[in-house]
């Protein structure tokens, strides 16, 4: 493969998906504004929607819950979730280097947790710098120079000095699993589903399968003429496909952090053998790739870069 993903600015995917929007003419958008309140009846939901001061109710044949990792859709249907708080917060923030990225990421899992940096336009990268809570604050806060100099540290010379270091935000990082991904008239994707902690990068790829799969199901539900596409069969149906998927990123994710946070006596050395033989196995990387890269179990016609609806 020429790469194993790629790195696209929110910013930029943000101005492309609203543009594409507003050129849909079967399109209302309501924004800014806020759920405030769901109802389901035996044909149709209800949602209470908070515009400009005023509020009005929309009315669908199914929500979809795109809301984030504390969804007030998922509240709303009374759908727990089970949390992983790994004592751990990241600091983010985008910097310049000495030596050019080039196109290249590079994750480093230092003592006190890993550091993604990842390549931006303009040969600037971002840092998604995992630290223990107690440290984080304090290391967030420090004077630009005190920063750089314990960035520095933690990973090494390999792009040469950090130059630049922007504006630095702070993030709490647990797993956090919905323990339904679907109510009456309603389904959840992305993080509303399922928050992943940050490395290895899979989440929002993990969201865009949803986004695919939930598609597809739709797609070839309606094939046939009108359906109702928030019949609890159907949910059932996406809820099914998801499962395998979900479990095997969210697994995938958690043991990492398990292995590398782990300091016991020995792990050390441990992980850098396993690592070394990981390199040297024929046909290791080609698995870890297959993963992390989402061709793992059954994929969604649009995840494998195939019409929707032929």
């Amino acid at each position: 493969m020429p790469a194993l993903g790629y790195t696209v600015e929110n910013q930029t995917l943000g101005r492309v998906l609203w543009e594409r929007l507003q050129r849909s003419a079967r399109l209302t958008v309501l924004a800014p504004a806020k759920v405030v309140a769901l109802t389901q009846e035996p044909d149709h939901a209800e949602v209470a929607v908070e515009r400009g001061g005023a509020t009005e109710i929309v009315r669908a044949k199914l929500v979809v819950a795109a809301d984030g990792v504390r969804s007030a859709v998922r509240a709303a249907l009374g759908v727990a979730t089970a949390e992983d708080d790994y004592g751990q917060r990241a600091v983010v923030f985008n910097c310049s280097t000495e030596a050019r990225l080039d196109g290249r990421a590079f994750e480093r899992f230092s003592g006190r947790g890993p550091i993604a940096l990842l390549p931006l336009t303009g040969g600037r990268g971002a840092v998604i710098w995992t630290l223990p809570e107690g440290d984080a604050d304090g290391i967030a806060a420090l004077p630009a120079d005190a920063f750089r100099a314990e960035l520095q540290t933690a990973f090494g010379q390999r792009l040469g000095r950090f130059t630049r270091i922007g504006e630095r935000h702070l993030y709490t990082l647990a797993r956090v699993a919905s323990e339904a991904i679907h109510g009456p008239r309603a389904v959840l994707i992305g993080d509303a589903a399922l928050r992943l902690h940050p490395v290895a990068g899979q989440g929002f790829n993990l969201a865009l399968r949803d986004i695919a799969t939930l598609a597809e199901v739709i797609a070839d539900a309606t094939a046939g003429g009108p359906t109702d596409v928030g019949a609890a069969e159907l949910l059932e149906r996406y809820a099914s496909w998801r499962a395998a998927d979900r479990q095997r990123v969210s697994s995938f994710t958690h043991g990492l952090i398990q292995l590398f946070g782990e300091s016991a006596p020995g792990m050390g050395l441990g992980r850098g053998l396993g690592l070394m033989a990981f390199d040297l196995l024929p046909g290791a990387k080609a698995l870890l790739a297959r993963q992390t890269m989402g061709k793992a179990g059954r994929l969604p016609r649009l995840a494998r870069g195939l019409p929707l609806v032929s």
